[in-house]
Protein backbone atom coordinates (compact mmCIF):
# COMPACT_ATOMS: atom_id res chain seq x y z
CA UNK A 1 0.00 0.00 0.00
CA UNK A 2 2.03 3.40 -1.10
CA UNK A 3 -0.65 5.50 1.26
CA UNK A 4 -3.45 4.54 4.01
CA UNK A 5 -6.29 3.82 1.50
CA UNK A 6 -8.88 1.13 0.01
CA UNK A 7 -6.92 -1.89 -0.73
CA UNK A 8 -9.48 -4.75 -0.40
CA UNK A 9 -9.55 -5.46 -4.04
CA UNK A 10 -5.60 -5.89 -4.64
CA UNK A 11 -3.27 -8.59 -3.73
CA UNK A 12 -1.11 -6.51 -1.53
CA UNK A 13 -0.78 -9.05 1.62
CA UNK A 14 0.26 -12.03 -0.94
CA UNK A 15 2.98 -9.51 -2.35
CA UNK A 16 3.87 -8.18 1.02
CA UNK A 17 4.09 -12.18 2.39
CA UNK A 18 6.36 -12.86 -0.53
CA UNK A 19 8.54 -9.91 -0.35
CA UNK A 20 9.08 -10.83 3.49
CA UNK A 21 9.79 -14.02 3.30
CA UNK A 22 11.73 -13.99 0.25
CA UNK A 23 13.76 -10.93 2.11
CA UNK A 24 14.09 -12.79 5.54
CA UNK A 25 15.05 -16.78 4.58
CA UNK A 26 16.51 -16.26 0.61
CA UNK A 27 18.45 -13.08 0.80
CA UNK A 28 19.60 -12.91 4.07
CA UNK A 29 19.67 -16.77 4.24
CA UNK A 30 17.80 -16.66 7.73
CA UNK A 31 17.18 -20.72 8.80
CA UNK A 32 13.51 -21.16 9.57
CA UNK A 33 14.02 -22.91 12.60
CA UNK A 34 16.11 -20.07 13.96
CA UNK A 35 13.69 -17.27 13.88
CA UNK A 36 10.04 -16.23 14.33
CA UNK A 37 7.92 -14.28 11.63
CA UNK A 38 4.67 -12.46 12.80
CA UNK A 39 2.46 -12.06 10.41
CA UNK A 40 -0.63 -9.45 11.37
CA UNK A 41 -3.34 -9.03 9.53
CA UNK A 42 -2.40 -7.26 6.85
CA UNK A 43 -4.19 -4.64 4.90
CA UNK A 44 -7.37 -5.05 7.23
CA UNK A 45 -6.75 -1.51 8.84
CA UNK A 46 -6.59 1.28 6.44
CA UNK A 47 -6.67 -1.15 3.68
CA UNK A 48 -10.13 -2.63 4.44
CA UNK A 49 -9.05 -5.72 3.48
CA UNK A 50 -11.94 -8.40 5.06
CA UNK A 51 -9.68 -10.86 7.15
CA UNK A 52 -10.47 -13.92 4.96
CA UNK A 53 -8.90 -12.62 2.07
CA UNK A 54 -5.69 -11.52 4.40
CA UNK A 55 -5.44 -14.63 5.44
CA UNK A 56 -6.27 -16.12 2.37
CA UNK A 57 -3.37 -14.24 0.10
CA UNK A 58 -0.81 -14.60 3.00
CA UNK A 59 -1.14 -18.49 3.02
CA UNK A 60 -0.77 -18.10 -0.75
CA UNK A 61 2.54 -15.86 -0.40
CA UNK A 62 3.73 -18.73 2.38
CA UNK A 63 3.17 -21.30 -0.52
CA UNK A 64 4.52 -19.52 -3.25
CA UNK A 65 7.35 -17.14 -1.66
CA UNK A 66 10.38 -19.16 -3.48
CA UNK A 67 9.16 -18.22 -7.08
CA UNK A 68 9.26 -14.90 -5.84
CA UNK A 69 11.37 -12.85 -8.34
CA UNK A 70 12.78 -9.33 -7.72
CA UNK A 71 13.44 -6.93 -10.40
CA UNK A 72 15.77 -5.18 -7.78
CA UNK A 73 18.13 -6.33 -5.34
CA UNK A 74 19.91 -4.57 -2.99
CA UNK A 75 21.25 -5.85 0.16
CA UNK A 76 18.03 -5.69 2.54
CA UNK A 77 16.35 -3.64 -0.04
CA UNK A 78 13.64 -5.84 -2.83
CA UNK A 79 11.54 -4.06 -5.39
CA UNK A 80 9.47 -6.36 -7.47
CA UNK A 81 5.80 -4.60 -7.52
CA UNK A 82 3.93 -6.34 -10.08
CA UNK A 83 0.40 -5.26 -8.47
CA UNK A 84 1.66 -1.39 -8.26
CA UNK A 85 -0.71 -0.31 -11.47
CA UNK A 86 -3.54 -2.02 -9.16
CA UNK A 87 -3.94 0.52 -6.83
CA UNK A 88 -5.99 3.16 -6.21
CA UNK A 89 -5.97 5.88 -8.43
CA UNK A 90 -6.39 8.65 -5.79
CA UNK A 91 -5.76 9.24 -2.10
CA UNK A 92 -8.96 7.96 0.22
CA UNK A 93 -7.76 8.74 3.84
CA UNK A 94 -10.17 11.22 4.75
CA UNK A 95 -9.41 11.09 8.45
CA UNK A 96 -7.36 14.31 8.54
CA UNK A 97 -9.15 16.07 5.21
CA UNK A 98 -12.42 16.85 4.45
CA UNK A 99 -12.81 15.72 1.04
CA UNK A 100 -10.75 13.23 -0.73
CA UNK A 101 -7.73 15.24 -2.18
CA UNK A 102 -6.50 14.13 -5.50
CA UNK A 103 -2.88 12.05 -5.88
CA UNK A 104 -0.30 14.67 -5.16
CA UNK A 105 2.64 14.78 -7.80
CA UNK A 106 4.59 13.74 -5.51
CA UNK A 107 3.17 10.64 -5.34
CA UNK A 108 2.54 10.44 -9.14
CA UNK A 109 6.28 11.29 -9.98
CA UNK A 110 7.37 8.07 -7.61
CA UNK A 111 5.05 6.10 -8.94
CA UNK A 112 6.16 7.43 -12.51
CA UNK A 113 10.16 7.14 -11.77
CA UNK A 114 9.32 3.53 -10.48
CA UNK A 115 7.50 2.24 -13.40
CA UNK A 116 11.02 3.51 -15.85
CA UNK A 117 13.30 2.16 -12.99
CA UNK A 118 11.78 -1.20 -13.78
CA UNK A 119 11.17 -1.21 -17.56
CA UNK A 120 15.27 -0.14 -17.39
CA UNK A 121 15.96 -3.07 -15.09
CA UNK A 122 14.29 -5.24 -17.49
CA UNK A 123 15.96 -4.06 -20.20
CA UNK A 124 19.40 -4.74 -18.60
CA UNK A 125 18.12 -8.17 -17.56
CA UNK A 126 16.72 -9.21 -21.29
CA UNK A 127 20.12 -8.11 -22.75
CA UNK A 128 22.27 -10.60 -20.33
Amino acid sequence: MLLPQDVSTTKNAYYATMAVLYNILINNKENIDDIDIIFTSMCCGYGKMDEDTSIQQIMDGIKDYKDYKPKILSKNIIINEPNLYDQPKYYQNTEFFQKNPRMSSIVKCVIYLMSELFKRQNTVLKDN
